[in-house]
């Protein structure tokens, strides 16, 4: 009906202010999509889709708390509306370890971008081009790092391009801790 078309054009505009950095707009038109799905779809995929969007927005902000609350429960309605190993369900925990490598919760990060890439090497064979675990491979990695070493963050954030460079950040011993965990 027309408040769920609206909330389609909400999330467009929302998605614009974000791109333009203007955080609190986005923030203020993603909770009234949230307040018009809540209302007309329950938990659904779009809810749990409106509220990663807002989690992402929260993270830019540097609102953690919030970002991290809101990723946990757009994560709970993925696995209840989608199933425990659905693709949108490895995006979302995704998400989440996100704001929580940057929470320091690392051991907690790495257990969800594990399940992550469990979910996206499931998945791998029959959706062949649109699972990608490079990011979340990546991501796990430096989460092992930041583990291994004590080092600013922001070292280790970026493209794989960075990967070198942390390798030998690292030294040859954390390394081979790394490659071992990843291989686990």
């Amino acid at each position: 009906g027309p408040p769920l078309e609206h909330a389609r054009a909400l999330v467009a505009l929302a998605n614009i202010e974000g791109d333009r950095n203007r955080y609190p707009e986005a923030e203020r038109l993603l909770l009234q999509v949230v307040a018009i799905r809540e209302k007309g779809l329950g938990e659904s995929s779009d809810l749990a889709a409106t509220l990663n969007n807002l989690g992402n927005t929260y993270n830019d902000m540097g609102r953690l708390d919030d970002a991290a609350r809101v990723h946990e429960r757009a994560l709970a309605i993925k696995e209840k509306v989608n199933g425990p190993d659905h693709y949108f369900l490895s995006q979302s925990l995704s998400n989440l370890a996100n704001v929580y490598v940057k929470q320091k919760r690392y051991d907690e990060a790495e257990r969800l971008l594990r399940r992550a890439l469990a979910i996206q090497e499931k998945l791998a064979p029959e959706s062949p081009g649109t699972v990608d675990p490079a990011s979340d491979l990546y991501a796990l990695g430096v989460v092992i790092a930041q583990t291994v070493i004590d080092c600013d963050p922001s070292i280790l954030s970026g493209s794989t391009k960075r990967l070198p460079g942390l390798l030998s950040l690292v030294g040859r011993d954390a390394v081979g801790v790394v490659a071992r965990m990843l291989l686990d």
